[in-house]
């Protein structure tokens, strides 16, 4: 096939699902100012710049050489982690009913780990594996998470429903639960609320109930808080909790424009394909 202009200036790697918005931000904010100072000389010169500058960027990805460089190396931790694509986290914000993932182990995020460990130890919830160097569920919670994860589950939806209007306080006949690979929450019509999948949803709505009787801190723990812990169990879990097949983890290594060396982690029901954790870690 005959390649065009176009398709000998574009660059794949950099543009389309490849495109790093640091890079874009920082090389349309160097159009603008460049632009400008044209502009001072003659005007149409510099709207003529900045027309061709933004075209560059578009094909290319960006405009000064070697910029995918710059920002992975210069920018700082935090707004990398904001823009990059490459780095999934899983349930950040109100995506994920309000949870946020304890698999992000960069910056503020590890010191929260840390503390999110440090709860769970001193609740009875986590402890030292015996035969890995890692933590792994008390035999206690466990086998008490285990049950309650099967009697919400033989109860159904509108047990679910119920449950989860407890938890967030509102009448549970204005909850919908849909489901269509992801779980969808929505309250009167409007979608509040999303998890990974069916699996996901259950883990996170049973932990929730039994971190209320294990954990003595847990009234006093700011939601966001609260989220982070019940999330960070589901790094935990050996069997599903939607089929009861066995959860197997998929490690992935990827390179992205702005950082490397980045490992996607995802949980993966075995049985029925629901994902029940996906994160990343450097």
């Amino acid at each position: 096939m005959k390649l065009t202009t176009l398709d000998r200036v574009r660059q794949p790697e950099y543009t389309g699902e490849n495109r790093c918005p640091p890079c874009t931000v920082l090389n349309l904010v160097i159009a603008v100012v460049v632009a400008a100072a044209v502009s001072v000389a003659w005007i149409p010169l510099g709207v003529a710049v900045f027309v061709v500058s933004v075209g560059v960027i578009y094909l290319r990805g960006y405009l000064v050489p070697g910029t995918p460089t710059i920002t992975s190396r210069y920018f700082p931790e935090s707004v990398l982690r904001l823009f990059d694509k490459a780095e999934t986290v899983e349930g950040a914000g109100a995506t994920d009913g309000g949870v946020a993932s304890g698999a992000e182990m960069n910056g503020e995020a590890e010191s929260e780990v840390t503390e999110i460990d440090r709860v769970l130890m001193s609740s009875g919830v986590i402890q030292a594996c015996e035969d890995v160097d890692d933590l792994c569920l008390t035999p206690g919670f466990r086998e008490s998470w285990s049950s309650r994860i099967e009697e919400t589950r033989q109860a159904g939806r509108e047990t679910e429903t119920r449950l989860l209007a407890d938890s967030i306080q509102v009448d549970a006949d204005a909850l919908t639960l849909e489901s269509n690979g992801r779980l969808a929450v929505r309250f009167e019509g409007d979608r509040i609320a999303s998890w990974k999948s069916h699996a996901a949803f259950l883990a996170d709505l049973t932990a929730e109930k039994e971190l209320e009787d294990w954990c003595e801190s847990w009234e006093s723990m700011s939601p966001r808080e609260r989220s982070r812990v019940i999330a960070s169990l589901r790094v935990f879990l050996e069997d599903c909790p939607s089929c009861d097949g066995e959860v197997s983890p998929v490690e992935e290594n990827v390179d992205s424009c702005c950082r490397s060396n980045l490992v996607n982690v995802t949980l993966e029901c075995d049985d029925c394909g629901d994902v029940v954790f996906e994160g990343s870690y450097k």
